[in-house]
């Protein structure tokens, strides 16, 4: 079984292979930049370089987080980061992608990674990373090469190998990138279907 990925060209990313990946299949996604939040101060900014000053974070939508009015109506906001952004497709039946909280993140920089399952086999997409800060009251901050999140791949032969292969974002193929323009439909005309494509039956076991 193979799973492709890439990431964008002007936005190298890293996945490390964790211990013994053969048996627990699982990657670490690291941080292509020093980045630091402050949600009191509105404060923002990307490799020691203050973004969009002024600007209240749910105004910002840019390449680097999306903060939304929705996502903020609880007792912590929830902030997506577009960093490290990767793309994952597979040509193989029954794969599933599950993208989790990393152990170091609550300690080192004050948040917690929201998880994602999705059927890769279903569904092209990119990583977009949840978070929601540990201490709301201290900034979250990221040095580069940090650790956010890990991946790990499931298949209902978990004996059987999964082999990770890395492509350049040119190197996507053109059915992919019609499937994806699918789904995106989806999303649009009919969202209600959403959860056929997008649920993993393991959570019935």
């Amino acid at each position: 079984m193979k799973v492709y990925f890439c990431h964008p060209e002007n936005e190298p990313g890293e996945l490390i292979e964790q211990s013994q990946f053969k048996e627990q299949r699982t990657v670490a996604g690291l941080s292509p930049i020093n980045f630091e939040l402050d949600w009191n101060t509105n404060y923002c900014s990307v490799n020691n370089k203050v973004i969009d000053s002024g600007v209240k974070l749910t105004d910002y939508d840019d390449q680097y987080i999306d903060v939304r009015e929705q996502d903020i109506l609880g007792p912590k906001p929830v902030i997506q980061l577009k960093f490290p952004m990767f793309t994952f497709w597979t040509y193989d039946p029954d794969i599933w992608i599950y993208q989790y909280d990393h152990p170091m993140t609550a300690l080192d920089n004050n948040f917690v990674t929201v998880g994602a399952w999705w059927n890769l086999s279903n569904w092209v997409r990119n990583t977009n990373t949840g978070i929601v800060p540990v201490d709301i009251n201290k900034p979250i901050t990221i040095k580069k090469d940090d650790p956010l999140f890990r991946i790990s791949f499931y298949h209902k032969d978990m004996k059987g190998d999964i082999i990770l292969e890395q492509k350049d974002e040119d190197e996507i193929p053109q059915d992919m990138k019609d499937r994806r323009e699918g789904q995106f439909k989806i999303i649009d005309d009919a969202p209600a279907s959403l959860p056929e494509k997008l649920f993993c039956p393991y959570d019935k076991n």
